[in-house]
Formats: C-alpha cells, structure tokens, sequence
C-alpha cells in the first residue's frame, strides 16, 4: 500500500492542473486522479486529531504502528465522509534512543491512512517529532582512589509522545469517493443542528496554486474572540507579516512573524503574550480564499480549526 501512495503521490507532482475559470467547470476538471463528475476529498486537506497510541524513544521502534482518532467530522458537501471518532493508522518513523554523555532520545511519527464510512482509504501524512538535546560532560577531579569521576557518563532523557496528544494529519493527494456528489449520503438536519458552527475541512474545488500577495488580509470575529492575519511582504524565500489574536478561546498574539514562501501552507512560532509560551501557527489557504487557522497544542479553543475571512483591501 505504502508503494502504491509513493507511486500516485509522485504522479500528482508530475501533472499539472491547468484551469481557466474553475468557478464554472466541473468540481474535477483536470483532476487526474479523480474519474469525470466524481467527488473527492482534495490534497491539502487538513484533519485535526489525537494520539491514541503512546509512544518513547526508549521502548519502540522503526514501523511500530500507531493509531489516532479524527477529532471533527470531515465533510464533502452536505455529506460527512469521515466522521468524527474514526481510527486512523500510523507507524514511528524513527526512533532513537538516549544516549550516553547526556545525548537526549528521539522519536518521530507518521500517519498512513484513515477510511471513509463507505471504505474508501483516504492515504495521509504528518510530522510529529520530540527530540532531546544533548547535554556537555563536566569532567570533576577530586581525591578519590579513581582519581576522576566523569559526571558527563549519564544517559540522556528518552523522548515520549503521549496519548492525547492533539496533531493535524494531510491527505497529500486528490482521492477520489468512487460516487458522484449527488450519490454522497447528506447530513441529517438533526446532525446539522447538534453541531452548530462545524468547520468544513474540504475544499470546493481543486487548485494546484493559490496566489497570495504583498496586502492580503484575512479576519476571524466570532464567540471564541477576534484573529487577524496580514501578509505584509513577499520576497524571494520568505513571506513576512503580522498576525493577532484575543479573546477567551483564544492564544493571544500580537507580533511579526516570517515563514518559508508558499502559496497555499504558512507555519510559524508565536510567543502566547498571557502566559509566554511558543507555539506553532498553521494556516492553510483553502480554494475559497478562506484561511483555515490550527494551533494543534493549544490549550484554548483554536486547538480546533478556526476559519479566517479575507477582506480586501484591508489592513489590520
């Protein structure tokens, strides 16, 4: 299976997808993976999760399986294609044990797939990685009949990743359902109206490059407080901005930020001003032009997707 993802993963990059005006084609036009007027979960779609399986440096080893669980519906439409609770696979990419001379452990996770309630396997990837730093040898002489203690022989900490522990997970390729829109079970009005507000982490259509630019602005102003994102600088390998956040569901933020150049991904550190711990952004510009906001770790309320709003010609 691991070769056959390999194999449509490297197809995928060697297509590309031409549109003139997606608005007014077919929701596959173009899509080599997917058949004519089938639906699909589009690549880049994110899926927010949890640990289930609890893993160490210092007990697992390289393929060890893991397994997680979908924290949010994932929907198509009006259809849920995986609902909120399903199982989803994984193994430990690497995996090191500590050292001696204080040399800390290492562990490192990737998804394989999860499946949709009617079978499909959806493949998936991630990057979830713990590492320990290595620590100097102090070298201490004193009178006993060694004549030297080495105190830098010790063994390093073992890095361990618990159970619970909340990751995002990307479905890197367009995965065709198999039935056309219409064939897709529709949510049930008492579903809709149990969950209220629920974030739809599918694109509409394909896109194989969304333009961003120097001025771009995205919003969020909801129960859970107010975010605002600016892209204020493109250069050649980073993209420079600002972004801010309050309220009672959310990390606060107010700061630069700078991030590898990309059209579609943005991932960066922000200091939480509350408390001042680091954490990681991630933003994904989703077909719409919305921004679909995770900080997977956080304590608040934006540990679950939260979906920015562009305003153009806005500056924050």
């Amino acid at each position: 299976m691991k070769k056959m993802f390999i194999f449509v993963l490297l197809m995928m990059l060697a297509v590309s997808v031409v549109s003139a005006n997606p608005a007014q084609e077919p929701a596959n036009a173009g899509v080599a993976e997917v058949l004519p007027g089938h639906a699909y979960v589009p690549r880049g779609t994110m899926i927010p999760c949890e640990l289930l399986t609890e893993v160490s440096s210092g007990k697992n080893k390289v393929g060890d399986k893991i397994n997680f669980k979908v924290l949010e519906d994932v929907t198509v439409g009006d259809a849920i294609v995986i609902a909120k609770g399903t199982t989803g696979e994984g193994y430990v990419k690497t995996a090191k044990k500590a050292g001696l001379f204080g040399k800390g452990g290492s562990i490192q996770l990737d998804a394989t797939d999860v499946n949709t309630a009617s079978g499909i396997e959806i493949p998936l990837t991630m990057d979830v990685s713990k590492m320990g730093g290595d620590h100097p040898v102090e070298i201490n002489y004193n009178n006993s009949i060694a004549g030297a203690v080495i105190s830098g022989l010790f063994s390093g900490s073992n890095q361990k990743i618990a159970a619970g522990t909340k990751l995002t997970v990307f479905v890197p390729v367009n995965v065709d359902l198999q039935v056309k829109p219409e064939q897709l079970p529709a949510v049930s009005k008492e579903g809709a109206a149990a969950q209220p507000g629920k974030a739809v982490f599918v694109q509409t259509a394909p896109v194989t490059d969304i333009a961003v630019a120097a001025g771009d602005a995205w919003s969020y102003e909801g129960s859970k407080g107010t975010i605002h994102f600016t892209i204020d600088e493109i250069g050649k390998k980073t993209i420079k901005g600002k972004i801010s956040s309050s309220g009672p569901g959310l990390l606060t933020f107010e700061q630069a930020y700078e991030t590898a150049k990309s059209n579609q991904y943005f991932s960066f550190k922000a200091k939480d001003k509350e408390k001042g711990k680091t954490y990681m952004v991630q933003l994904y510009v989703r077909a719409d032009n919305t921004v679909q906001y995770t900080i997977t770790d956080s304590p608040k309320a934006d540990q679950e997707s939260v979906i920015l709003v562009k305003q153009p010609g806005k500056k924050f």
